[in-house]
């Protein structure tokens, strides 16, 4: 308009960087401190966008007697990153804790005041005492040793070197100086008192046990980036080159590193971005597997045995209106296979935008299907119907598990849990031809039912702590599969066809990870941890050989060699680590 005046103007060209015109915040930490009887364990998993997403849990065990109580105290707070978070918490009694900064006490909290043994300025019938050194609050109280009554039960609150006080009744104001100078004294007698007494806090971490029954086979260091270390996520066993050993083929950031069954590193693949997916298939018929990979970069990697790049392929999805609010391609799960067994391969990717779709050989799309909500956690092949031509079956992170025919995508089984991450397997647990769909999520939930129908069979409910992963095996020898599962509660569990506990193991930590291990004594199980240890356990879940490896295990596989199976676990710190009985 004619009377608008201009204040300010700058040429496109010359508008400075947004880093020169918006400085960075910092950013935020979220910490924990614990000391209280239970474990506390920290998880994580990974959102639709690719997010980490951090779970915190307490966990006790043991024997109560009637009327006994216990209690757990936690300390969550968040910091800039180059702010003090030096902050902690330490059990004075099942009533109380300090609060202690660098090391030295800040402030006292009890739901018994008795338990803080105040003076008698201080004295105080208060539900909840908080005591600093700057203020004191007391909750419900009629009275604060001889300076402040109240007629009925108030919440109050005192700058304990102003004087001021806040009610939530009626009589705010501010002590005499006298008053005040007796309680900021008291206050502090009281909290160096429980600074002597009281023990420091141990905190109470993941249990490492030494080795034992187990040696190292191998190890191969971390790959880097820019100096910044690609953590070792997922990972794959397949005998590449028809020798009779299995190559590990570990997904480490950016990197596919294919190991041999000597530990020696036959090649590495830069994805030029992270990558999230592996799978092989011998595409060509010479007896040489060819290896697909991918992830962030929205592009399908087709490589050679010997890892020659042979194929590059965009990986193509469509906008889901008022379903999806990304459309981002990135590969999440690749299966290849002859679904169809008319000698041509198929692949079926998996994307963290949704979706789920089947390529041809000629990498035309033969099917997509759009209701993978939130992107894929696995996919797997099985002939459900007997009928030789391969099913596909794919768990979501939002609590389904579908399974699709192999032709047109058409789903014949859907199975729900909870809104969650899926763990999954598809068998035929009784052996009567019928296949089931087991399905556990990050949330606890764990429902199993028939392919064909809605009905639930049984459930197998883990109250809130996430299901890490699900593998079926005939443990017992009968004919017929066992569940096994693996939870953040440290245990790993054999479940029956009927939903019946066959057989349970604490690992003492979050079991990440599980692969079923084929060996001369039948099948066994190995277990990878949060707190490093790596695990193989008997049918009957006993522990005959544990390994410290030195960081969290991200991913467990089983690897046959021609001289024995050995157990690969791919590690947070980059590091992958084979061992074996």
């Amino acid at each position: 308009m004619d009377d608008e005046e201009v204040v300010a103007s700058i040429e496109a060209e010359d508008a400075p960087d947004a880093e020169e015109a918006i400085p960075d915040l910092p950013d935020k930490v979220f910490h924990i401190r614990n000391d209280g009887h239970s474990r506390l364990v920290e998880s994580t998993r990974i959102n639709h966008a690719r997010i980490p997403i951090r779970y915190v849990h307490h966990k006790f065990g043991g024997q109560l007697a009637e009327g006994e109580t216990i209690s757990n105290e936690a300390l969550f707070f968040n910091t800039n990153t180059q702010e003090n978070a030096d902050w902690n918490v330490r059990r004075i009694s099942e009533a109380a804790v300090l609060l202690t900064d660098g090391g030295e006490v800040a402030a006292a909290l009890a739901t018994d005041p008795a338990a803080l043994n105040l003076p008698e300025a201080l004295a105080t019938d208060a539900a909840l005492v908080w005591l600093g050194r700057r203020e004191a609050i007391f909750c419900d109280a009629t009275r604060v040793g001889n300076a402040l009554k109240y007629a009925a039960p108030t919440d109050v609150q005192i700058d304990l070197y102003s004087g001021e006080t806040t009610c939530s009744l009626p009589g705010e104001g501010t002590l005499a100086e006298d008053d005040t100078s007796a309680l900021r004294r008291a206050a502090k007698s009281a909290l160096d008192a429980l600074a002597e007494s009281a023990e420091a806090a141990e905190g109470a971490g993941p249990a490492v046990a030494d080795a034992e029954g187990l040696t190292e086979a191998w190890a191969i260091d971390a790959a880097a980036y820019e100096d910044s270390v690609q953590p070792a996520l997922e990972m794959e066993t397949h005998d590449l080159d028809g020798d009779g050993a299995d190559e590990t083929l570990a997904i480490r950031g950016r990197y596919l590193t294919v190991i041999g069954a000597d530990g020696e590193v036959r090649w590495q693949f830069d994805g030029t971005d992270e990558l999230y997916a592996v799978g092989a298939y011998d595409i060509d018929g010479d007896g040489g597997l060819e290896v697909f990979t991918g992830g962030k970069s929205k592009i399908l990697y087709v490589l050679d045995t010997d890892g020659t790049l042979i194929k590059e392929h965009p990986i193509e999805t469509y906008w889901r209106v008022s379903r999806t609010t990304i459309h981002e391609p990135r590969l999440d799960d690749v299966l290849v296979r002859d679904f169809d067994g008319d000698g041509e391969w198929e692949a079926a990717l998996g994307t963290v935008d949704g979706f789920i779709q089947v390529i041809n050989s000629d990498f035309s799309q033969r099917w997509i299907f759009g209701e993978v909500n939130h992107g894929t956690t696995e996919v797997s092949a099985v002939d459900v119907d007997g009928d030789g031509v391969e099913e596909i079956a794919v768990g979501n992170r939002y609590g389904k598990l579908y399974v699709l025919t192999a032709d047109t995508g058409k789903a014949i089984g859907n199975r729900s849990s909870e809104l969650g991450d899926v763990q999954m397997a598809v068998a035929d647990l009784d052996g009567d031809g019928t296949f089931e769909m087991i399905n556990g999520s990050s949330t606890g939930a764990f429902k199993v039912g028939q392919v064909a129908s809605r009905d639930v069979l049984w459930q197998y409910p883990n109250f809130g702590y996430a299901w890490r992963d699900i593998k079926t095996a005939d443990l017992t020898g009968d004919g017929n599969a066992e569940v096994v599962a693996c939870s953040d509660t440290g245990y790993v569990y054999a479940i029956d066809a009927a939903g019946e506990t066959v057989a349970t193991r604490n690992l003492n930590s979050a079991v990440l990870n599980l692969a079923v291990v084929e060996t001369d004594d039948g099948p066994m199980v190995a277990a990878g941890t949060l707190s490093g240890m790596v695990y193989v356990l008997d049918a009957g879940l006993n522990v005959v050989g544990r390994y410290p490896v030195g960081a969290q295990v991200n991913w467990i596989s089983a690897a046959s060699t021609g001289t024995g199976a050995e157990v690969v676990a791919a590690l947070e710190d980059g590091r992958v680590v084979a061992v074996r009985r």
